[in-house]
Parts: C-alpha cells; structure tokens; sequence
C-alpha cells in the first residue's frame, strides 16, 4: 500500500470515530433544592407579624368579659390594644413608649375573629399630671357617698382616679390653693339622671373655717367616664379638654 493511500484509511477511521462520538450537547440535570428548603422560607415570610414601636399618651385600663384591653391616645386619636395583665405603676396622662403587633380577636357569642392591636410591651417615658399631683401634693383624698348607695369598690377606685385626674389640672382657683397649700381636700358621691343619661356627681370639698364647703361639682358619665364641670349659673355641663 502507497504512502497516500494510507493517509486516506487513517482520514477515513478518524472521521468515523468522531461521527459516532458526536451529537447534540447533554445538558446538565436541573439542581432540585434541600427538602423542605422551601416550605421553611415561605414560614418565615407568613408567620412574623411586624412590630411596631409608638409614643402615646397613656389613659386607662379596660376590664373586659372577653378581654382586658389597654387604652392610649396619640395626636386626636385614642387607640385600645389587648392585653395579658395590667401595670398599677401608669398613671393617666403618663407618656409610654408602646410596643405592639397586629393580631385577631374573637368576638364574643360567635367565632367570627376581627382584628386586633396586642400589646407587647409599655415603657413609661414621662410623667403626666396625674403623676406630677401626687408628687407634690402627696395627701389621700377623702370621699363619702349615701350609705343606701351600693358602690362596688371598683367603681369607687374609678371615681377617686377621674376626681384625681381633674384636680391635677384644675382652674379652679380655691382647689389650686388648696393643693399649693396641701390643705385637706375630701368629695361626695352620688348617682343623677341628667337629660336621660346617669352620671356619678362628685362635689369636692376644701377645708374651711365653719368645716367643708363645696368649691366644685363634677359630673362623671357612668358609660364613658366623660369628666364635666358643673357650670352652676349657666346649669350646664362643660366636658373636661383633652379626653
């Protein structure tokens, strides 16, 4: 066999190698990921409530059959959360920074759940008038009511709580005396009807030379805790600013 013709045998053996050896390029298998790699991040995304964190202006507890709830204000807006358990150490008119998330309540008398502001936390910021009173006039009250009356002590803690909350920022000018004095200041109670809504009327006494004498009569809404002022010459009732 010539030299050029087994160039040609060898030309043709290496073709038909590589015809046999290619074809379309095999693609790599698609990486499947971890099991339940993905049911964890979509956990993650669904479950976790934000939180938010806001300054407040603390006003009350609410004693709930269902649930006990905590009641704030911020700007003109008065907001209510859920709670586990109330803090004695607030005082109405405190400043609290409140920490809260978005949650579901279930309305009493049907499973229906709507929503709802869970507290998860309260720091107190600040002293409001409340706080501020007591400091510096650091004496009880003292009150009296009928004794055919049957106050609940819970109502009677409330009463003294509004009558408090008024004298701290009182106009009145003998009741501001007194407190700058530290005179002995004490209230009566009782329940009216007044235009088809009852109230508790509290009349505060200061201390005088024939005994106590009435400087200021307050009317207390028995459903909303409204404090008014009794305006005696006009017979009218004048809602306490700022609640």
């Amino acid at each position: 066999m010539s030299k050029a013709t087994c160039m040609i045998a060898i030309s043709l053996i290496l073709g038909s190698i590589l015809a046999c050896t290619s074809g379309p390029a095999r693609q790599s298998a698609p990486v499947s990921p971890e099991p339940g790699a993905a049911q964890a991040f979509h956990k993650k995304v669904y479950t976790s409530k934000p939180r938010h964190l806001t300054g407040m202006t603390f006003i009350k507890y609410l004693d709930g059959s269902n649930q006990d709830q905590f009641m704030a204000r911020r700007g003109n807006s008065t907001y209510t959360f859920m709670i586990d358990k109330a803090d004695s150490s607030l005082n109405r008119g405190d400043l609290v920074r409140v920490t809260w998330k978005d949650s579901t309540i279930t309305v009493p008398g049907n499973a229906v759940r709507v929503p709802a502001r869970k507290l998860l936390a309260v720091q107190k910021t600040g002293d409001g008038p409340v706080s501020r009173f007591r400091k510096y006039y650091g004496k009880q009250l003292n009150y009296t009511w009928p004794t055919d009356e049957n106050y609940t002590s819970r109502h009677l803690d409330k009463i003294y709580l509004s009558t408090e909350y008024y004298l701290a920022g009182t106009s009145n000018p003998l009741l501001r005396l007194a407190i700058r004095q530290q005179q002995a200041l004490t209230y009566s109670i009782e329940t009216r009807e007044r235009e088809n809504r009852l109230y508790t009327v509290v009349g505060i006494a200061t201390a005088g030379a024939n005994g106590s004498q009435i400087v200021q009569w307050l009317f207390i809404g028995v459903e909303d805790d409204l404090i008014y002022e009794y305006d005696l010459p006009e017979d009218r009732l004048v809602k306490l600013p700022g609640q």
